[in-house]
């Protein structure tokens, strides 16, 4: 019995019609939050199949296999995209993207994933600029390495990290592990792409640089 049904039954609402009749609204009602929280899991049938290389210049091979996707050692980079997600009915405003990832051999960037911000994308860069470094491409024109997103990891070859994103409204949180990276509000900033082949992991896609990334259990949730 919920708070809402318990509350009536305290209140001498307990006739059997009455309090039939209110148990069945208040459970339609949960039946109808719940209705309002999809989820979708990217790399389950039938989505896995939605998954396509971005077609960047010199890319490695980019794959999906056993529920897992490969971004092999591109020059520089390898990228691979996610093609239903319009279909999904996503909103673009309020969503949870949550994967893990790993870089399997190299020494730069890994399972950096782009999103759909607005009317482009933003991208998460893991283990940029030589390994350690975080961060969101482009807020105000400044790349990861340059805004208030900045931040450092020991990325270690061969180890999964848990990635999690959400954008609610203007409000943009990522976590590696539980441990907060970003927290920005992006009211009022301007918002985009780094200049270059990032653009064609859009409106969600994965990149790699000189390294080999794997990526696994992709799931997005309405926020």
């Amino acid at each position: 019995m919920n708070r809402f049904t318990q509350h009536l039954w305290r209140a001498g609402f307990h006739s059997r019609p009455f309090f039939c009749a209110c148990l069945v609204l208040a459970l339609a009602h949960c039946g109808r939050n719940a209705e309002l929280k999809r989820e979708w899991r990217l790399l389950d049938a039938p989505h896995a199949a939605a998954w396509k290389p971005a077609g960047m210049e010199n890319e490695g091979k980019a794959f999906v296999k056993e529920g897992e996707i490969t971004t092999g050692i591109g020059a520089p980079m390898t990228g691979i995209t996610f093609t239903g997600w319009e279909s999904l009915g996503v909103p673009r405003d309020r969503y949870i993207i949550e994967y893990e990832a790993m870089r399997a051999d190299g020494g730069d960037f890994f399972g950096s994933i782009t999103f759909p911000v607005r009317d482009s994308g933003l991208t998460f860069i893991m283990g940029g600029w030589g390994g350690g470094l975080t961060g969101v491409s482009s807020i105000d024109d400044l790349d990861a390495s340059e805004n208030m997103t900045r931040g450092n990891l020991a990325f270690q070859n061969n180890r999964w990290y848990q990635v999690r994103i959400e954008l609610c409204d203007e409000n943009l949180t990522i976590t590696i592990d539980g441990r907060p990276f970003v927290k920005v509000n992006l009211k009022g900033r301007q918002t985009g792409l780094r200049y270059g082949e990032i653009s064609k992991c859009l409106p969600l896609g994965f990149a790699s640089y000189f390294t080999t990334g794997r990526i696994r259990r992709i799931v997005v949730r309405e926020g």
